[in-house]
């Protein structure tokens, strides 16, 4: 499937080996079981619908990535601009209504929807997120404070990086 996208953006679908042969994907999801590549899977189908102008398909597709990793909301909102109104509300009508129903599981139980919540505040203020940056951050902050500071530049991160999204969005 990600020949015929490729083909379909001008882009030789040789490229596609770069990621079906990389050695760090095989390691990622087969060594590491991360399920990145299940949620490319679907944002790559959703992609291929998108193309074929199939976009209660492609918002489903959508979902299903979304629902994997939450990594491709950050690319939903490029999509806004690409769309003719009546295909964004085709699209973002399917994408909202199988999100709430993937997620409701989330919304029923407020045990759930805690430890949804917990768990991602720990990765913004336990894990190392963005770490090539964080570890430049880190260095700076122990100069400056004397201890590892990430409970303030894990959040950081995360709000500079959402920052960055947007300002990408309105400067399309």
């Amino acid at each position: 499937m990600l020949p015929q996208v490729l083909l379909n953006f001008n882009i030789s679908p040789k490229y596609s080996l770069l990621y079906m042969l990389n050695p760090l994907i095989f390691v990622d999801v087969l060594g590491n079981a991360h399920f990145e590549a299940l949620m490319i899977f679907f944002f790559v189908l959703s992609l291929k619908y998108i193309q074929q102008n199939r976009m209660v398909l492609a918002g489903g597709a959508l979902a299903f990535s979304v629902a994997t990793k939450l990594f491709p909301l950050l690319i939903i909102t490029y999509l806004f601009k690409a769309f003719k109104p009546k295909n964004t509300l085709l699209f973002m009508g399917s994408f909202g209504l199988i999100l709430v129903v993937l997620f409701f599981p989330v919304h029923a139980s407020p045990k759930f929807l805690a430890h949804f919540l917990e768990s991602i505040l720990l990765y913004f203020k336990s894990f190392e997120f963005n770490a090539s940056v964080y570890y430049i951050a880190r260095w700076i902050g122990e100069a400056i404070v004397g201890y590892n500071p990430i409970l303030v530049i894990g959040p950081s991160l995360g709000v500079i990086t959402l920052a960055i999204a947007v300002w990408l969005w309105f400067r399309q």
